[in-house]
């Protein structure tokens, strides 16, 4: 399977822990890291140096920049493509979240990246992604 993943950057302190989820995503895989204009990229640079990068406008949150990463290539040449984000704490007395879960602190950015948290994680993300009918 072969993955394109596209990580937007916009805190930049969180790239440590997006990093550790791409290192999860083994295989076959392209990685293109967005970034809004004065956001240090250093280190991403630095951990991906085959990545490519592209600096975009902060429009639409991280959509505009996942709609500019995927513009770039040929999305016939890939399987799946995971979208990455890195997002902030949601302040404690925040009461904010749906279907009965809380998302306080780093709960919300938790469950997010849950599906590439870990090596076994993204081993049993892709066997669903590879299964007939899944399209997402």
């Amino acid at each position: 399977m072969r993955t394109l993943i596209v990580a937007h950057v916009f805190y930049p302190r969180f790239w440590p822990e997006l990093a550790a989820c791409i290192r999860n995503i083994d295989g076959d895989r392209d990685l293109i890291v967005t970034y809004v204009d004065g956001t240090s990229v250093v280190e991403a640079r630095q951990n991906f140096p085959e990545a490519k990068f592209l600096l975009c406008e902060n429009r639409g949150f991280d959509v505009w920049p996942f709609l500019q990463a995927v513009a770039s290539v040929d999305l016939k040449a890939y399987d799946c493509i995971v979208k990455l984000h890195t997002k902030r704490d949601i302040e404690k007395d925040c009461d904010w979240g749906f279907n009965n879960c809380r998302f306080n602190g780093s709960a919300w950015r938790n469950y997010l990246l849950s599906f590439c948290r870990t090596p076994d994680a993204w081993r049993r993300t892709r066997a669903q992604l590879v299964r007939p009918g899944v399209g997402m």
